[in-house]
């Protein structure tokens, strides 16, 4: 009987051998790779796909995976430290893991800048942020009506009021 059972067991590891993870019971689990992607598999297909298995049953929601950071390019030129995902959400740029913000290594786009004086000037966002103004896209000329103020008239709240109103007839039988 002995015998019989350690042929078996010999015999059934051979045959998995042979046949690979098709025998294998297909346990799954979080399968983590180096962006920070999650995906359900088992063992076997992770370490193939050089993934990290993080263990059977461990599921991707929420996300257990490490997120890689590095340096993030935002629109206004500035530099920040931040996760891939963060970093693509908000419409920016990820340059790496390889990067540093010091010296910024971000494009610095210039456009026109409406100063508070109601002047337009053409200088980077930054630089227009720290003048007060406000920043009106990137690569874009200055114009003459760019910076205009709203044309507006000298008239008193009530005045203004009294034209939306509805005349209305006495009220009762």
């Amino acid at each position: 009987m002995q015998a019989s059972r350690w042929l078996a067991t010999v015999l059934g590891a051979a045959a998995l051998l042979v046949a690979g993870p098709a025998l294998a019971q297909k346990v799954t689990g979080a399968c983590c790779f180096y962006d920070g992607y999650c995906a359900m598999l088992d063992a076997y297909r992770c370490f193939t796909i050089q993934g990290t298995y993080l263990g059977d049953g461990v599921i991707c929601e929420p996300n257990p995976c490490p997120q890689p950071t590095g340096v993030c390019c935002h629109p206004d030129g500035s530099c920040r430290i931040d996760t891939l995902t963060d970093c693509k959400l908000g419409g920016s740029v990820f340059l790496g893991e390889e990067y540093v913000c010091d010296p910024n290594p971000c494009p610095q786009y210039i456009g026109p800048c409406c100063l508070p004086t109601g002047v337009c000037a053409v200088m980077t966002h930054a630089q227009c942020l720290e003048g007060g103004g406000i920043f009106q896209g990137n690569n874009l000329p200055c114009s003459p009506t760019l910076c205009a103020p709203t044309p507006s008239r000298d008239e008193t709240w009530g005045r203004i009021k009294s034209r939306f109103r509805v005349e209305r007839g006495p009220v009762g039988p």
